[in-house]
């Protein structure tokens, strides 16, 4: 189905269906969220701390647990970090640096260890995943949302949308073309409250406010609003509301996998939980998960023995098993999953059933509503990309939503793991210098500031705040030529930019760093022209006791001697990488400025 038309709401601004006399409130923001899961407090976050007038609702109670993500990959982290929350997250959960698999012997003799090795196997800034309560998750992303000036309104719930016919045209752009209807409910007594986070957490649906019996009367039964926007998210979940009423589907196979997750405490002889353990039971998988305290999280691979059963759809039907018996199949997979070794729960914190792997048909709806997280698409946990995905989605298209024409590339890339062909997002003709490529991330390197000797990462420069960043690599200005080129490159840029932060009224956009090829004994920040080193914190070298920046990038003694330029993208992807030629600074500049 379409978006709705709100045809039933009357010119008077009351009523909603026949025979109901409610008044209707009115709001507005730029961006509406609909969801405070990870995937939506993360975009929420993100468009607060630029200044956006950001809204999100979420049906839940505050306070509800629900959701299977616990942990953050090296990607993640750099996303993290890049907004300020690593450090907050990083006191709050544990770190896992080690893994080890189990596998089946083939005899039938139970499970052979593995050799330990490191969690992760790929080169990254931080090698280690952090494992941690989603209640801490989304406690520290809703806590940079509220410092960012983002309002969070629960519970209620959407029940329709309209988009304007118009919403294509340039009257449109600085207009609010979506209407949402959103149900607020009547203060909940303490049993109400209950049910509601029962509810969530077996359903989550929207329709489990009508378990509630207790006595209303007509002036309690809770109010409407209408809320404005010039953009709608949808992070709302699995069972997203916002991509069922776009009509959007979810496409692939329903897979036979079901999978139970616990989060418990336990007695047990084998050696490894507090390792990442990956075990391959001949009953199924089995992945082990170390969490803060002595707490420990497992998923297991359910079998057909157990009997899910499955809606008309597809999707597990939880309504006609009982907590209890939820409960007991997935303890019972585990102590199976992993004998001989000895298993006893203590207690048992948590737990629920899900499975996975579906991707929705497009992610978008006229480039202004767009679903995130697990709204578009779905995941095993063997992969663990869930929250890890969602984030990442959301942390791309907060970066790119400010700069509207950016977004419509959002519908072909997402996620943590991507790099973007030739597009909008890159400045065209794209070509890559060394490890430099257009579309992809800039490796993890050390960097040493001038100014104070503070040794830093390069990824520390990329924060998320809305601007283009310029890394200049200008090779060692101890050489005449080599400062010379550096001083032109800076006038053509200096220029550049003062017509076009006149000819915009706007600010700065793009925030200038320079890092030289020399020792920081050799060289002082202010060496390095005024413009380009604006202030003390812009001006790097490389460390002389670690990796050599310009190794660690590819950039040969050839492009050295004549220097070289990264612009990146407000989500640290590279849009450019050239010489530093007087063409080049302009050409980087227009790019910018023309977004």
């Amino acid at each position: 189905m379409s978006p709705s038309t709100i045809d039933d709401l009357r010119s008077t601004g009351r009523a909603l269906n026949h025979g109901d006399t409610r008044p209707v409130q009115y709001s507005h923001c730029d961006v509406l969220v609909v969801g405070a899961g990870p995937s939506g407090l993360m975009i929420a976050q993100a468009l607060g701390r630029l200044g956006i007038q950001v809204r999100v609702i979420e049906r839940r109670v505050q306070g509800s647990q629900y959701g299977n993500a616990d942990g953050l990959q090296p990607r993640t982290l750099e996303i993290w970090k890049s907004y300020g929350m690593l450090s907050k997250i990083r006191a709050k959960g544990v770190c896992v640096r080690a893994m080890v698999a189990y596998e089946t012997v083939s005899n039938g003799g139970g499970l052979s260890r593995l050799r330990p090795s490191s969690s992760i196997v790929v080169p990254c800034r931080y090698q280690y995943e952090i494992a941690a309560s989603i209640n801490d998750i989304e406690g520290t992303l809703r806590e940079n949302a509220d410092e960012a000036g983002v309002q969070v309104t629960q519970p209620c719930w959407p029940t329709s949308v309209h988009v304007a016919p118009d919403v294509d045209s340039a009257l449109s752009v600085k207009g609010y073309p979506i209407k949402v209807v959103i149900e607020h409910p009547s203060n909940c007594c303490q049993y109400h409250t209950g049910r509601v986070r029962h509810q969530a957490q077996e359903n989550n649906t929207n329709r489990y406010y009508n378990a509630c019996t207790c006595n209303q009367d007509s002036e309690a039964q809770g109010r409407v609003e209408i809320v404005n926007a010039k953009y709608v998210i949808g992070a709302d979940g699995a069972s997203s509301w916002v991509r069922r009423s776009l009509g959007i589907d979810m496409e692939g196979e329903q897979t036979e996998d079901v999978w139970g997750v616990v989060d418990v405490l336990v007695d047990t002889d084998l050696p490894d939980y507090r390792f990442k353990c990956v075990i391959q039971a001949a009953s199924g998988a089995i992945i082990i998960i170390p969490r803060e305290g002595d707490k420990v999280r497992i998923y297991v691979q359910l079998s057909a023995e157990d009997s899910i059963p499955r809606d008309v759809d597809g999707e597990l039907d939880k309504s006609n098993l009982e907590e209890g018996e939820i409960r007991q199949k997935i303890l019972l997979r585990v102590k199976e999953g992993l004998s001989p070794y000895r298993i006893e729960f203590t207690h048992v914190f948590w737990h629920t059933i899900f499975s996975t792997q579906k991707i929705a048909s497009t992610f978008s709806f006229k480039n202004r509503i767009f679903i995130v997280g697990d709204a578009c698409h779905t995941h095993s946990p063997k992969a663990g990309q869930g929250a890890n995905a969602s984030m990442g989605d959301s942390h791309n298209l907060g970066e790119l939503l400010p700069s509207r024409p950016l977004v419509i590339e959002f519908n072909m890339n997402r996620g943590i793991g991507i790099s973007y062909a030739s597009s909008s997002l890159t400045v065209q003709p794209a070509t890559a210098i060394g490890h430099i490529v257009p579309g992809e991330r800039i490796l993890s390197s050390p960097i040493t500031r001038l100014a104070d000797w503070a040794d830093r990462n390069i990824h520390d420069l990329l924060i998320s705040d809305g601007t283009f960043k310029m890394l200049v690599f200008p090779g060692d200005i101890s050489s005449p030529q080599s400062k010379s080129r550096l001083s032109i490159f800076a006038k053509a840029l200096s220029e550049s930019i003062s017509m076009k932060e006149i000819d915009s009224r706007e600010g700065l956009r793009i925030d200038i760093y320079t890092i030289v090829r020399n020792d920081k004994a050799e060289v002082i920040w202010t060496d390095i022209p005024a413009f380009i080193a604006r202030s003390w914190r812009s001006c790097y070298c490389i460390r002389t006791d670690d990796e050599d920046v310009y190794e660690k990038l590819g950039i040969t003694s050839n492009a050295q001697l004549s220097g070289v330029f990264i612009l990146v993208r407000p989500d640290s992807y590279v849009s450019m990488a050239s010489g530093l030629a007087p063409s080049e600074a302009h050409r980087a500049a227009n790019f910018v400025y023309c977004l």
